[in-house]
């Protein structure tokens, strides 16, 4: 068994990104691997590709990997230059990809039954979460600054729903089935408590609606802006100061989706994928598919 992998971030989604990270550091912990990390392509914190700066350093210092970018121009090279040279076995194929979102390879890899495979997944990958993927204090000063903006709700203190609907290019592409609206009033008005209900979303027009739809009596702020759609390619896209002022607001928000006391939402989404990891899986709803650990 080789002892060296490398995993390179690409320009695809945060909490894609994270995700597919956290199935790779999880193999490698198991393995005694060391894994190298380029994330000199990812567009995050600061669009520098410095993915890891608003974490706390607990991890190998071999995660801060740095190279100039035009060396990794080419995937071909990448393997070439990093086998041939080094002997580093690229982490970064489509076989290895697919194979660790299956769930007959960690079946097969934790030594537990196909069916047991996501409940395993779960703990192993909140326990990674909470062990080293620990905000800088710095960053957390600046996220916990940002929970003042749902006022009159008090984040830490109050008891609120927090409801997550996914729009943009998850829907545009197919990548995820568009939820009614209606099925979001429907999950609110299901929990027992009429408690204020803070919607997060990346088009305010779903806000507009839910909140019209829902009764009178509810309190329902808007916990997203006002945009109108999201696409990756138009972040990827903005500059440095953008990046970080974009970035810092969806951390403030999954910050405040964690202490909601019920979060509505959609499992096919990898942002509440990895806030229920911050939860427990039984205050989430999800309104299309179970917890996937992949």
């Amino acid at each position: 068994m080789d002892s060296k992998f490398f995993f390179s971030f690409t320009q695809r989604g945060y909490f894609s990104e994270i995700n597919n990270f956290i199935l790779i550091a999880i193999y490698c912990d198991f393995k005694s691997i060391d894994l190298y990390v380029n994330q000199l392509y990812s567009p995050y914190y600061k669009g520098e590709g410095r993915f890891f700066d608003i974490y706390r350093n607990n991890l190998k210092e071999s995660f801060l990997v740095g190279a100039r970018k035009s060396l990794w121009n080419k995937k071909a090279y990448v393997d070439k230059f990093l086998y041939g040279f080094f002997g580093i076995p690229c982490f970064f194929t489509e076989d290895i990809f697919f194979e660790i979102r299956e769930a007959g390879f960690w079946s097969s890899f934790l030594d537990v039954r196909e069916e047991d495979v996501f409940s395993a997944l779960y703990e192993l990958k909140r326990s990674y979460v909470l062990k080293n993927l620990v905000y800088k204090k710095e960053y957390l000063k600046k996220i916990t600054d940002g929970l003042s903006c749902f006022k009159p709700v008090d984040v830490k203190k109050d008891k609120f729903i927090a409801v997550h609907i996914r729009a943009g290019d998850k829907i545009s592409t197919g990548e995820m089935l568009e939820i009614a609206i209606e099925k979001y009033v429907d999950a609110i008005l299901s929990i027992k408590n009429i408690i204020p209900v803070i919607v997060f979303t990346d088009d305010v027009r779903k806000f507009e609606k839910l909140r019209a739809i829902l009764p009178s009596h509810y309190t329902c702020l808007n916990g997203s802006g006002y945009v109108e759609g999201f696409q990756q390619s138009d972040f990827n896209a903005r500059n440095i100061n953008e990046k970080e002022e974009d970035t810092l607001q969806l951390l403030t928000e999954v910050y405040c989706m964690v202490y909601s006391y019920k979060l509505i939402c959609t499992f096919s989404s990898n942002l509440t994928r990895y806030v229920a990891l911050l939860k427990q899986l039984e205050d989430c709803i999800s309104l299309d598919e179970p917890w996937s650990p992949f």
